[in-house]
């Protein structure tokens, strides 16, 4: 998964977990995850301006919001599905206000998983974190090592020499226009989980071999699927590129995720 720009140094987010491990106040709803995590970013800007600069409140919010909450979990204030909706409100909010480009990403990872485990019930807290820049994304007994992305995903591990160069066995990877993101957030927001995940596996395809979704990717309109873009190598993606991935998806000519999990 690629770092993005707003990401925060490892610095910055070891520091904020580390006061919201100190925190004594309760995290069982999004109101108290909200002053919690408001709380702990004000006085880390007050006594650390340097390191963490005002003008960046919004990201270390963002990190500090989601971090709360996954605390809460660890401490049975929240459950998994509680969880899920606040990081859903989360993200789009990140996404609308200060451009985070990775927001929806990090939230179909997750969603992934859970597709993954086929019963919401088996979804384990640890499983609600994307990894990180230098680790594989999942790593699955039947599926195997998993690199997960959609539309113009950065192949953080690929090289000039070979695009598709990692650990990583296989890609799950899924394409979706502004309107389908907003009916995911809106799904998970609402607590419909399972519909959700319907949605993603719907729009995306799983590949146990990782060259054959290069190849894939290369085949489906006459320009490359995947190339050398920004000084990465990156999976190209426009209007096109997405009309062309839903046809091959309803022409059986590539198999959905929703085909291959029986969903």
């Amino acid at each position: 998964m690629a770092r993005h720009e707003n990401a925060l140094t490892t610095l910055q987010a070891r520091t904020i977990l580390s006061a919201i491990l100190s925190f004594v106040g309760s995290l069982s709803s999004r109101s108290d995850i909200e002053k919690a995590a408001i709380s702990i970013v004000d006085n880390l800007i007050s006594l650390f301006p340097v390191q963490f600069p005002s003008i960046d409140k919004f990201s270390f919010l963002s990190f500090a919001l989601s971090s709360c909450a996954k605390e809460g979990i660890k401490r049975n204030e929240l459950t998994i599905l509680d969880y899920l909706s606040i990081l859903a409100d989360i993200k789009e909010t990140n996404e609308q206000n200060i451009n985070d480009y990775g927001a929806f990403g990090d939230l179909y990872e997750i969603l992934i998983r859970c597709a993954l485990m086929r019963k919401m019930a088996l979804v384990r807290w640890s499983m609600l974190s994307v990894k990180d820049i230098n680790s594989s994304d999942i790593v699955s007994k039947n599926f195997g090592i998993i690199e997960v992305g959609h539309n113009g995903k950065t192949l953080t591990f690929g090289t000039l020499f070979d695009y598709m160069d990692g650990d990583y066995t296989s890609v799950i990877y899924g394409v979706f226009s502004d309107e389908d993101k907003k009916a995911v957030y809106s799904l998970v927001k609402n607590r419909q989980y399972e519909k959700a995940i319907d949605y993603v596996c719907a729009y995306s395809a799983y590949w146990a071999d990782k060259y054959d979704f290069q190849k894939d990717m290369d085949n489906l309109t006459r320009g490359k699927g995947i190339t050398i873009k920004a000084c990465g190598v990156q999976v190209v993606y426009n209007d096109g590129k997405y009309d062309a991935f839903l046809s091959a998806l309803e022409e059986g000519k590539i198999k959905s995720l929703a085909e291959t999990l029986n969903r």
